[in-house]
């Protein structure tokens, strides 16, 4: 641990947890797309549970990385909140989509989910900021993804699932040593 006066505690996000108490703020970026899918609605009621404010990205289809099991469009993820009473805020793709010093996949996937009734909700619309009405304009993809579609540019993991669905069976060290010599020598 780098900090011992940090208080650690390991959770098994497919399985049903509780933080045990309440926050302003939740926060899981680019963490649902590693769990399994009949995990997704644990994950999100863990999330809702302890705040009234979240803020959430996946990695949608095709965007690529290690692990990802679980790719899905952010409707998927907004529908979840919506069953929950939360309303899907796009506030941060105005704001972020072209910086180039953001990753892609932030700018593009990271969506604020707030409790219909807070306050917080109340204010953003006061400053212009609603509610998004319509869920599939959350799949919009960033020009990035897009682009990256069109040209045909594969990530390892969608060059050879199969290899990598093996490789994420061996132990750390071992997997990133076979990972890094598969890139050099076997997927010049």
């Amino acid at each position: 641990m780098i900090d011992s006066r940090i208080a650690f505690r390991a959770i098994d996000f497919n399985s049903s947890f509780s933080a045990n108490r309440r926050f302003d703020l939740a926060m899981s970026l680019e963490v649902a797309e590693h769990l399994k899918p009949e995990s997704a609605s644990l994950f999100i009621d863990a999330l809702t549970q302890a705040s009234d404010v979240v803020l959430f990205g996946a990695a949608v289809k095709g965007q690529g990385g290690t692990g990802h099991i679980n790719e899905q469009p952010q409707s998927y993820w907004g529908t979840f909140f919506r069953l929950r009473n939360y309303a899907v805020v796009d506030m941060f793709r105005p704001i972020l989509w072209s910086n180039p010093s953001i990753e892609f996949h932030y700018r593009q996937n990271a969506f604020l989910y707030i409790r219909k009734g807070h306050p917080l909700l109340e204010h953003l619309a006061a400053k212009g900021i609603s509610e998004m009405s319509d869920l599939g304009f959350m799949d919009c993809l960033h020009p990035e993804l897009y682009n990256r579609y069109r040209s045909g540019e594969r990530t390892f993991a969608n060059r050879s699932p199969i290899l990598m669905n093996l490789l994420q069976l061996l132990p750390q060290r071992m997997y990133v040593s076979l990972r890094s010599y598969a890139r050099r020598f076997i997927f010049k």
